[in-house]
Parts: C-alpha cells; sequence; structure tokens
C-alpha cells in the first residue's frame, strides 16, 4: 500500500512536466501540440520507469496543448 502511494504522488507531481518542457528554450518543439509531442517521443526513446510517466502526463498535455494553441500559433 505504501508503495502504490508513492507512485501516486510521485506521478502527480511529474504531471504536467512535457508541457512546461517543451516550451523550454533547450527543448524547444515548434507548431501545436509540442507538449504531446514531447511525451510520445520520450516515450520511445526514455527507459524504464520514465515512459510510465510521461504515459500519465499524455492526457494533460493533450487539454494544456489545446488550451495553448493560440499561445503556440504567435510564437
Amino acid at each position: 500500500m505504501k508503495r502504490i502511494l508513492t507512485v501516486a504522488l510521485i506521478s502527480t507531481l511529474l504531471v504536467g512536466c512535457g508541457t512546461f518542457a517543451s516550451r523550454d528554450p533547450f527543448f524547444k518543439k515548434e507548431g501545436i501540440y509540442p507538449a504531446t509531442r514531447f511525451d510520445l517521443d520520450g516515450m520511445k526513446e526514455l527507459d524504464y520507469p520514465y515512459p510510465v510517466f510521461l504515459a500519465l502526463d499524455v492526457p494533460v498535455s493533450i487539454i494544456t496543448d489545446t488550451v495553448l494553441i493560440p499561445y503556440d500559433l504567435l510564437r
């Protein structure tokens, strides 16, 4: 039970990282839906356990990317 709670806590802390990282100048992804592409690319390239956290971040990234479409089109 303690392990499940630890994983749940870490997961909630990491959700949203694709949204911030994809708009960082270092990882900058062009176009719309950059956070979703960042998460999907990371799931292909990284080793366990990171793809699990990125998979949890995909739904949040889709929502935030949709909200931030005007910002992405202007940059």
